[in-house]
């Protein structure tokens, strides 16, 4: 007959693989209690002394010599020192203990006797009040890795947890010794004492190490049953700061399902160096405020044994629905899934829930009422939880799942990163998917409490939240996006022909001012400026009838709203350009008729050149009805250059066009619309001189860079190539720069973030593509934009 053997050290590899992290290890414990039908329990981290130290000491005072008689000396002092190490704020419980183990170490025959006591300073302690286990149990079940002992009736409400058998592993992890004292009747009460180092043995087999089981007494004041585990030999450095951090706020807040209706409540108690109630660290709850601020909820569920299998409700943060409330049956399932109805039975019932946020508009959610102050908190607590779908078996979490330590098990950001807009991602997500032990039997937690194990089932769950739920989340938020997008161009067309007739006005008031002050010969070009206004004020009324009878296709709305965005941008250059002319006026002499002259000819000229600007965008002309005409490309790039002339030579601004990357002359003639192109580059262009204008910009860069716009026609792939030497785009908005509203200026005076989004979206209606290329400059900063012309 041949069997098994199994060596002492595959306990400690079992342990490692399975328990993959510390709050893990202690979840294991927790669940131990909760499986004891223990109503709370109690996590003490007694951590007076810095671990690194206690184990330098440790290791010190195994190498000394027993022959020297120094040794005693030598501990004496290092205690003395170690006293002086002390954490604040330990409770007076912990010091006794402390004095009592300092008493241990200097009555200890032996150094290493001495190292052992030392070692025992620090603990975890794990207390519950629940049915506790027998000599028997202790035997039978604690000590036998992979039992699947049930204490419960499988009628009962509270869950069963653990059915691995492997949870005591995870004292393993912990430390390297640990004592488990149970009891079901103050009468009998047993002690085990493990030294996990045994196990480090390269030629014992597992049968081979035994702990000895010993009677113990309690006190009065311990509950009639229960367990305490005593994890000693720390293996690393509990502060205080990481047991908020690591095992409360990324792990133990989450253990509960924020988003479940019927909560089963099981009090967790963690305290840090003290025993009082007034020392328990707080676990808290999702912030209300955060669970309120979510711009869509989902909730989706499966029941394959009701007379509607699934049902999907997505509302928005009004309360109203989002969609119509989605329903299918086994039937369609099996057809869209490609399985038969009892592959979805198999499933069993499950839940879905999931909180949407829009991360700016939840912050001016905040603003709008009174809670600006909170926002970086509550975007703090945001972080939190967010980070994906968590899976929750019978209320708790499995695992990380559903944070950013965790895989992306429903690959949420792999399907983001496909669709266009990134518009729905992990880091925007809270969301569970509730499962029991009970219901679904074929959903089996991994062993390492990594997700779930690979199946049909999980792959049909997946495929229900990831073509089902995110989808028609997806299509609604798409729809909103889209709505929105149409009523800001709306206001955006409205604003350019309000803004411009205002400006207007203002132009022609600071020209009656100039007339006033001027002498005949310089009212004679003041009045060939008016002629000019006079054009200008017809292209407004043009505009504004335009706007008024706006046609219902997207394009008409788009390329209207890029003409007001570029006639507000023009009519600003004109109160600059007439109000600088006036002040320069002022200081010259009535007399100095030539330079008079000369200051009200440059004016004349500048407005000149805005009026060909604004003929680039006239949306009543045969140019305006948008249809293809043979264009000398070069030469519209060139005139559009012409209308910044002011700018690039206030600003000192170098503006280079060049074909297949060399200066020439030539003409270069496609079949194109006018419009689109015209609206594209002169956004391109103003957002240039925006950002090189921009002196405390340069000011910071390393190297000195003269501040120039290159724009390259590529006559083979029929692009044009816009790039500039200013700040560049970050690699992360890469996308987000040509979503409306979205926008990194300093001031929504400065621009609204419609101006790409406008350009994009006129540019790919007509066949073509703006986009911003990927190749970072050495600063890993984008600066080169691409326009693709459409294919003739």
């Amino acid at each position: 007959m041949a069997s098994f053997q199994v060596a002492a050290r595959a306990l400690i590899h079992l342990g490692s693989e399975l328990i993959t992290s510390d709050p893990i290890a202690i979840y294991e414990l927790i669940k131990n209690a909760i499986d004891a039908k223990s109503p709370n329990v109690k996590v003490l981290f007694s951590i007076p002394f810095p671990q690194e130290h206690i184990l330098e000491l440790s290791e010190k005072w195994s190498s000394l010599s027993l022959k020297s008689e120094l040794w005693k000396k030598i501990i004496k002092e290092d205690l003395e020192h170690l006293k002086t190490m002390q954490r604040d704020e330990v409770d007076e419980h912990i010091i006794q203990r402390i004095d009592k183990y300092f008493k241990r170490i200097k009555l200890s025959n032996t150094p290493s006797k001495a190292a052992e006591y030392l070692l025992k300073i620090n603990n975890i302690e794990v207390r519950d009040t629940g049915v506790g286990m027998s000599e028997e149990l202790l035997n039978e079940v604690f000590l036998t890795v992979g039992t699947n002992f049930k204490l419960h009736a499988e009628n009962e409400e509270q869950p069963v947890l653990g059915n691995k058998g492997i949870g005591r592993l995870s004292m393993m992890r912990l430390g390297k010794s640990a004592t488990v004292t149970s009891w079901q009747n103050r009468e009998e009460v047993n002690s085990i004492e493990f030294d996990w180092r045994e196990f480090e043995s390269e030629t014992k087999l597992i049968s081979e190490i035994n702990f000895p089981m010993t009677k113990v007494t309690i006190s009065s004041e311990d509950s009639s049953s229960g367990t305490n585990i005593v994890i000693t030999h720390l293996t690393r450095d509990w502060t205080k700061e990481n047991v908020k951090s690591l095992l409360i706020e990324k792990f133990l807040r989450r253990l509960r399902n924020p988003l479940e209706a019927k909560k089963f409540r099981f009090p967790i108690n963690i305290f840090y160096n003290s025993s009082a109630s007034n020392g328990r660290l707080a676990i808290k709850k999702m912030s209300q405020e955060l669970m309120n601020g979510a711009q869509k909820s989902l909730l989706l569920k499966f029941d394959p044994h009701s007379n509607v299998p699934l049902r999907l409700e997505i509302k928005s943060e009004d309360g109203s629905n989002g969609i119509i409330p989605y329903e299918t049956n086994l039937l369609s399932l099996s057809h869209t899934f490609d399985c038969n109805e009892e592959d979805l039975k198999k499933i069993g019932k499950f839940q879905f829930n999931l909180k949407w946020y829009n991360r700016p508009l939840f912050r001016d959610k905040l603003k709008r009422q009174g809670l600006g102050a909170r926002h970086r908190d509550l975007i703090n607590e945001l972080n939190v939880w967010s980070g994906g779908i968590a899976i929750y078996r019978d209320g708790f979490r499995i695992g990380y799942s559903g944070s950013f330590d965790d895989k992306d098990w429903f690959e949420i950001d792999k399907k983001a990163l496909r669709s266009q807009g990134y518009t729905l991602n992990r880091i925007q997500l809270v969301g569970s998917l509730e499962i029991t032990k009970k219901s679904n039997p074929n959903l089996q937690d991994r062993s390492n409490r990594e997700g779930l194990l690979d199946n049909k089932q999980l792959d049909i769950v997946a495929n229900i939240i990831n073509n089902i739920a995110l989808d028609q989340l997806r299509e609604t938020i798409q729809k909103e996006k889209d709505v929105q997008a149409s009523e800001l161009l709306d206001q955006v067309i409205e604003d350019g022909a309000n803004q411009a007739a205002s400006k207007l006005t203002l132009v022609k008031q600071e020209i009656t001012k100039l007339t006033k002050h001027s002498k005949p010969e310089a009212k004679q070009i003041l009045s060939k400026i008016n002629d000019e206004l006079h054009y200008v004020a017809n292209q407004i009324e043009q505009f504004e009838k335009a706007s008024s009878q706006l046609k219902e296709h997207r394009e008409d709305i788009l390329e209207l709203a890029g003409t007001g965005t570029m006639m507000h941008v023009v009519m600003h250059e004109l109160i600059r350009t007439t109000g600088q002319t006036r002040e320069l006026i002022r200081k010259v002499s009535i007399s100095s008729d030539n330079k008079t002259s000369d200051l009200l000819n440059k004016l004349e000229n500048e407005i000149k050149v805005l009026n060909v600007r604004l003929r680039q965008f006239d949306p009543v002309s045969a140019k305006g009805r948008q249809r293809k005409s043979k264009l000398n490309l070069v030469g519209l790039i060139k005139t559009i250059l012409n209308g910044y002339s002011g700018k690039f030579e206030r600003h000192n601004i170098r503006a280079l066009l060049t074909i297949d990357g060399v200066e020439n002359n030539s003409d270069f003639y496609t079949n194109i619309v006018q419009g689109f192109i015209t609206i594209a580059l002169e956004n391109l262009i103003a957002n240039s001189v925006y950002w090189l204008k921009q002196n405390e910009i340069f000011s910071s860069f390393i190297s000195a860079t003269e501040r120039e716009i290159s724009i390259d026609i590529d006559t083979i792939s029929k692009t044009v190539s816009v790039s500039d030497t200013g700040p560049g785009i970050s690699p992360s908005d890469r996308d987000r720069i040509f979503t409306a509203g979205f926008t990194t200026k300093k001031s929504e005076r400065d621009g609204k973030g419609f101006g790409l989004f406008i350009a994009k979206e006129v540019t790919q209606y007509h066949g073509g593509n703006l986009y911003l290329n990927n190749e970072a400059n050495t600063d890993g900063r984008l600066r080169t934009f691409i326009l693709e012309l459409p294919k003739e």
